[in-house]
């Protein structure tokens, strides 16, 4: 949808950051008993903290190398990390300065899948990189690593809007 149709305040409303005017939300697994998901959000700006790349991607999560390693692959950072001073040691800086748009989101995503979620709500994750890591990040990691999850995705770019199961156009 435009600019204003509502698309990142529908993110926020499943996250419950915004109250509904009307309605309810609820979370049903197939049992049809409510259940709270396990949710990654990965916002338009990304979280940057002024630590070291590792603390980044593991924020306070569990720190598990297996999973560390996988999250590097999928979300296109393993091949950015010897270009980093002390790799996965390298102070990134406050917000991210030392990274381009496009590491910084894909930090984010590799911080989602750190989170092991069942529901991931991204927020125009594609707009910060180039089209081949686009296409990459589309194989890997939203239609390879996800394939099996809920993913609630707003985007602009329109390469990969075939291979979802349903769009929706948003308007006011």
């Amino acid at each position: 949808g435009p600019v204003g149709s509502g698309k990142s305040t529908l993110l926020q409303a499943l996250l419950r950051e915004v109250p509904l005017r009307e309605g309810s939300l609820a979370y049903l697994d197939l049992r049809r008993k409510m259940t709270v998901p396990r949710i990654a959000y990965v916002p338009q700006e990304a979280f940057i903290v002024n630590g070291s790349m590792r603390e980044n991607l593991i924020f306070g999560g569990v720190d598990d190398e297996g999973l560390l390693a996988v999250a590097l692959r999928a979300s296109c950072l393993e091949s950015d990390l010897p270009q980093l001073p002390a790799g996965l040691f390298t102070e990134i800086g406050e917000r991210g300065v030392n990274l381009s748009g496009g590491q910084k989101q894909r930090v984010s995503l590799a911080r989602a899948v750190m989170h092991r979620p069942n529901l991931v709500l991204l927020d125009d994750p594609l707009s910060a990189v180039d089209a081949r890591t686009e296409e990459q990040l589309a194989e890997r990691l939203l239609f390879g690593l996800w394939r099996g999850i809920t993913r609630v995705v707003i985007t602009h770019r329109l390469a990969t809007l075939g291979s979802f199961d349903k769009v929706v156009f948003l308007v006011e």
